[in-house]
């Protein structure tokens, strides 16, 4: 393998993300992921990506399919996902603790022509044979060809996939924080990146794996254990200072409940939040924890969008989002865009954007002839062109980060035999957290136990609900229908580990 010193990346203007993953082989030097005690290399790490590359390509992958990766968060992970790219395949993370009958529904709506695993990959880097070359002439994905595939949760009780394109995932990477205006953040300065999002959520690719190994940075692997552990990220931290953490304002608020973290938090050179609102005090604990010269960035995206707006959490309009270069966002009411200052539903034109949905009906509009993406958010524009996020305006929520239906617990609670309705609502508990509540109505009283451990095989833990309370009667409106408002005002009560509680 050539030992090339580390240069700038050419930004992929009219590049695939296959076309910019092969051109950067070779082009890095230096420690390419790190993770436990273990370092690679990029030496190292293109080999080992090379290797993976050429015998999916002998079996047949490459442009038009999808790979499946199910494997445990380590660096053999980063290398069969750039070797799925290379090859112009489309990756489709699965992590490998989610539910088996969410997997059949992924498998199902997916036709994957491969899932590779850590049996597989070990199996394909046990062979004796190694890679003196790389290869110059695999076929090439087109613009429109899919990169990547995201499943998130659905209103049907079913997860639904985000295809992105070669062209919208390889935009989406190149409009990093550290390429947009106005930022004073070349993306050279973003420094070590430490990877904790979970690899089925969008900001891990745009922010963390391909914005390390695209532009010859060092990926600070976390394992599924570390990544949600505050004293191993605190401490990564300390033995990377200037580094790179891509959160949620909610971790980051806990965190910094700890005394280790807020000391080792001060080394931290970029912080960038996305995922959820930030509150003005979450925001002020930040600015006071953190050193004059850390660069705080908030990020407004979405599965469907990669990067949505940027701002800068120092200025006093911090709420204020800059539209990414190529995002056009209007504000639509009654089926019309309105002025400055009204709010309504955003909705989307960008380069970034995704190519349809898996498994869902697509939320698009027509404007004036032309396609634009309905987000579900509420929010308004300022007249300088500036967007202002206000909320959602249906049954998605956004939890811990996480996107999560309500819709989506709602059916599969009720699917538990024995539960005659159900609505499952965002709650405030007594300590100003929220958790996920699931109100039902039953004949008799229902074992807790065994209805988590049934939807335990449905959905993920994060969206199981902390809390189940049975009631005699859902309540409803005039027209019927069940009350949600109601139900997410009503007085918490009890613990959040679970239990029933009539009324």
């Amino acid at each position: 393998m050539p030992d090339v010193s580390r240069k700038a990346a050419e930004k992929p203007e009219k590049r695939t993300l296959q076309q910019w993953a092969l051109a950067c082989r070779g082009k890095y030097s230096g420690t390419a992921v790190e993770c436990e005690n273990r370092m690679l290399s990029y030496d190292a790490f293109d080999a080992m990506t090379e290797k993976v590359a050429q015998v999916l390509s002998q079996k047949g992958i490459g442009p038009g399919m999808t790979v499946i990766l199910r494997m445990p968060r380590t660096e053999r992970m980063m290398a069969a996902l750039f070797a799925v790219v290379r090859v112009g395949a489309a990756v489709l993370p699965v992590p490998v603790d989610f539910p088996e009958m969410r997997c059949r529904d992924i498998y199902r709506m997916s036709r994957a022509a491969l899932t590779l695993t850590e049996e597989g990959m070990e199996a394909i880097l046990s062979e004796k044979d190694g890679i003196t070359a790389f290869r110059q002439d695999y076929p090439l994905a087109g613009p429109e060809d899919p990169a990547l595939i995201l499943f998130t949760s659905g209103s049907t009780g079913q997860p639904k996939g985000v295809v992105h394109t070669q062209m919208s995932a390889a935009r989406g990477v190149m409009n990093l924080p550290g390429e947009m205006p106005g930022m004073g953040l070349p993306c050279r300065e973003f420094g070590t990146v430490l990877g904790k999002t979970s690899e089925n959520f969008i900001s891990s690719y745009a922010l963390e794996y391909f914005s390390a190994l695209l532009f010859g940075r060092t990926l600070v692997m976390l394992t599924e254990q570390e990544r949600i552990d505050y004293r191993a990220i605190g401490s990564r931290m300390e033995t990377h200072p200037g580094s790179s953490l891509f959160s949620t304002a909610t971790e980051i608020e806990n965190y910094l409940r700890e005394e280790s973290f807020r000391r080792q938090f001060r080394n931290l050179g970029v912080l960038v939040l996305s995922g959820e609102r930030i509150t003005d005090e979450v925001r002020e604990r930040i600015l006071t924890e953190t050193d004059r010269e850390t660069t705080l960035l908030s990020i407004y995206g979405m599965t469907e969008c990669f990067e949505i707006t940027f701002s800068n959490l120092r200025d006093r309009e911090w709420q204020n989002g800059t539209l990414c270069p190529g995002v056009e966002a209007e504000i639509l009411k009654e089926n019309r865009c309105v002025s400055a200052g009204e709010s309504g539903e955003i909705v989307l034109r960008s380069p970034m954007q995704m190519a349809e949905y898996l498994g869902a009906r697509e939320r698009f509009y027509s404007l004036g002839g032309v396609r634009w993406l309905g987000t579900g958010d509420i929010g308004e524009k300022t007249a300088d062109g500036k967007l202002i996020v206000r909320g959602r305006g249906d049954r998605l929520v956004k939890f811990h980060g996480l996107r999560i239906e309500l819709d989506d617990v709602q059916t599969n609670v009720l699917r538990f035999p024995g539960i005659q309705n159900a609505a499952v609502v965002l709650a405030n508990t007594a300590a100003g957290t929220q958790i996920i509540c699931a109100y039902y109505e039953s004949l008799a009283e229902l074992n807790l136990g065994d209805i988590r451990a049934f939807l335990a095989d449905y959905l993920p833990d994060y969206m199981i609900p902390a809390r189940f309370i049975r009631l005699r009667q859902l309540p409803r409106n005039r027209s019927g229908k069940i009350n949600y408002t109601e139900l997410m005002n009503r007085p918490y009560q009890g613990k959040t580990a679970g239990g029933h509680i009539r009324s």
